[in-house]
């Protein structure tokens, strides 16, 4: 038993080293680059609340915050996701989220990314609108640029900014359909020039 755990910690530095050296060897490449590009693309670039062609209004929760007494980053997207399929099935009729459950329906839209930006906190007890707009209308996704603006919003400006890509597909089959053209006009509704 000595053996065997003396043989182990001598074994693991060597494992170590091994792979360290592994991973040095390999080509000068940020793995994480094009994800990036990609996302600095469709990002939203407008801070401002006249930019929004729609807005949910979100009483934070005490729960929402976190150590530092702000709301916690993973709730930012959760506000996105919320402003949306609120959008999707209060207003436009594209989600009908009853039928889904009984393996029928329209086309759903599944995130096949997101991203946040923040540009300053916020915090319980604020209230917050979540603005939505629509950047880019696909074949078959949706690009949806998203802003949260709290109560101290100065001069109408974010405190945070990001997008959501949603591609839409048969909540049968989950494989890829096309947007029928009322889902077209209900997303041309929010889009931006």
């Amino acid at each position: 038993m000595i053996l065997a755990y003396s043989f182990r910690v001598q074994l693991r530095p060597r494992i170590l080293q091994a792979i360290q050296t592994k991973v040095s060897q390999r080509p000068a490449k940020d793995w994480a680059l094009p994800n990036t590009l990609r996302a600095q693309r469709w990002a939203s670039s407008s801070n401002s609340r006249e930019d929004y062609r729609y807005f949910l209004p979100v009483q934070t929760r005490w729960t929402d915050n976190d150590q530092y007494a702000h709301m916690n980053n993973v709730h930012y997207i959760s506000l996105f996701d919320t402003a949306i399929n609120t959008y999707m099935i209060r207003e436009s009729g594209l989600l009908d989220h009853t039928a889904i459950t009984k393996g029928g329906g329209r086309p759903v839209g599944f995130c096949v990314e997101s991203l946040a930006r923040y540009h300053r906190p916020v915090a319980f007890p604020e209230v917050l609108d979540v603005g939505v707009r629509v950047g880019k209308i696909g074949s078959s996704s949706v690009i949806w640029e998203c802003a949260v603006f709290g109560e101290g919003s100065v001069g109408g400006n974010a405190a945070a900014t990001g997008h959501f890509v949603h591609c839409f597909v048969d909540p049968k089959t989950n494989k890829k359909v096309a947007l029928d053209d009322e889902m077209k006009r209900a997303l041309e509704k929010l889009q931006v020039q």
